[in-house]
């Protein structure tokens, strides 16, 4: 008798991924990103410019420049 082995995945596993469940955060200097000139803070400054300090119902915005793992 044989038995198959079993396939796991250690990021379908909360018991297993410790970061499950858990966001992302990125804390930038104010100053420095409103000075920036670089495409992903020129993108976030006209995103800001059109939330108008207003946060959407879920209570944050999400930007993604693809940049990372």
């Amino acid at each position: 008798m044989t038995h198959a082995a079993a396939a796991h995945t250690f990021a379908a596993s909360p018991s297993i991924n410790p970061f499950a469940g858990m966001r992302p955060i990125m804390t930038v200097d104010r100053r420095l990103a409103a000075e920036a000139k670089a495409w992903p803070f020129k993108e976030a400054q006209d995103l800001a410019k059109r939330l108008d300090g207003k946060l959407p119902a879920k209570g944050y915005v999400l930007f993604e420049t693809g940049y990372g793992p």
